[in-house]
This record gives C-alpha cells, sequence and structure tokens, in this order.
C-alpha cells in the first residue's frame, strides 16, 4: 500500500478577535493484493481461482472556516468544506477482469462548526464536521477469506466512498496545586 498527503493554508485576521482560515488538502493512496491459488498436481498458478486487485483513490478537500474569539477561552469557529472524491478498483478473480469507478468523482459537502469554552479551572469542546471516507484496501479484495472458518468473507469491489457526520465533545477540570485532574471525551459518527 502507498498513500501520500498534501495541505496548504492561509489565515486572514480581519480584527484581533475576527479571523479566517481557506486550506486546500490533496490525498492519494494505493493498495493492492495478490492471493495466489496453485493447482495441486504440479503447484503451478491456477490463473481462475488466482485473485488479483488494485484500489487507487484521490480525494481534495475546500475549506472556509471563521472563527471568532470572544476572549482567551471561549470561541466559535463555523465553516464550509467540500469534498471531491474518486476510487478506482481493479480486480480478477474467476478469469475475468474488471475495472470500476474509472472516471467517476464523488462530491460532498459539509458544514462544520466547533465551540470552545471555559472559565478558569474548567474547559469544554464540542464539534461536528462531515468528512468523505474511501474504502479500505481489504474490503474490495475479491478473493475468498476462509482464514476464520465461522466468518467466510469476501470483498466488494463495487464499494463507494462513504461520507460521514463526525460528532465530538469534551470538557476537563484541573486543580494543579492539589494534583487534581479530570478529564471527558465522547466521540461519535453517522454514516
Amino acid at each position: 500500500s502507498f498513500s501520500g498527503y498534501g495541505r496548504v493554508a492561509y489565515t486572514e485576521p480581519f480584527t484581533e478577535k475576527l479571523s479566517m482560515n481557506v486550506s486546500l488538502r490533496a490525498s492519494s493512496d494505493s493498495y493492492s493484493s495478490d492471493k495466489d491459488a496453485t493447482n495441486g498436481e504440479d503447484g503451478s498458478r491456477n490463473e481462475y481461482y488466482s485473485t488479483y486487485s488494485r484500489r487507487y483513490g484521490d480525494r481534495f478537500v475546500e475549506a472556509l472556516t471563521l472563527q471568532y474569539k470572544f476572549n482567551e477561552d471561549n470561541r466559535v469557529i463555523m465553516g464550509m468544506s467540500a469534498f471531491q472524491t474518486s476510487n478506482v478498483t481493479v480486480s480478477e478473480a474467476l478469469g475475468a477482469s474488471r475495472t470500476v469507478g474509472e472516471g467517476e468523482w464523488t462530491n460532498n459537502w459539509a458544514p462544520s462548526l466547533e465551540l470552545g469554552f471555559g472559565k478558569g479551572n474548567f474547559r469544554g469542546h464540542i464539534e461536528y464536521s462531515g468528512q468523505t471516507s474511501l474504502p479500505s484496501g481489504e474490503s474490495v479484495v475479491p478473493a475468498i477469506d476462509i482464514s476464520n472458518p465461522l466468518m467466510v468473507t469476501a470483498g466488494n469491489i463495487y464499494l463507494a466512498p462513504s461520507f460521514s457526520h463526525d460528532f465530538s465533545g469534551g470538557v476537563s477540570f484541573s486543580l494543579p496545586k492539589k494534583g487534581l485532574s479530570l478529564f471527558l471525551e465522547g466521540y461519535g459518527n453517522v454514516m
């Protein structure tokens, strides 16, 4: 497997409390798998039952966010992101070769929101964002996996990029002089 990632961002402070951030992200990854089957008589490769798959994808994300700081501990960040995702799977199995997703792009967008708050020794945050994800390389391998006889699986070359809504929040409280710190974090997503 291979993956690469790049990001360019610019922040423009309009005032001491208000700023805008623009960012562009690009990522690319590739995963390939060979599972050879052999003929029992002579141990040669069986072309019909051997499988090969390669999944490669590109993802671009453009984001615009505005941040307003009420003070050092309290802020709100609102934004919008656009996602463009390409997912191509090439597979050879059961004597047939297929290419899925070539030239196809999935487009999505999502708002984002982050609230940061605090007073004294108390801090907290609540966040929402959306994102696209490519299927894992293992999930598109067309070979039947019998390594666990109770759960026989096979990949699906037709899997498309997924989109999820992500939520998180947390609070912390500390009393440094008493050596006490409490931290609670929660996370969830909807696909």
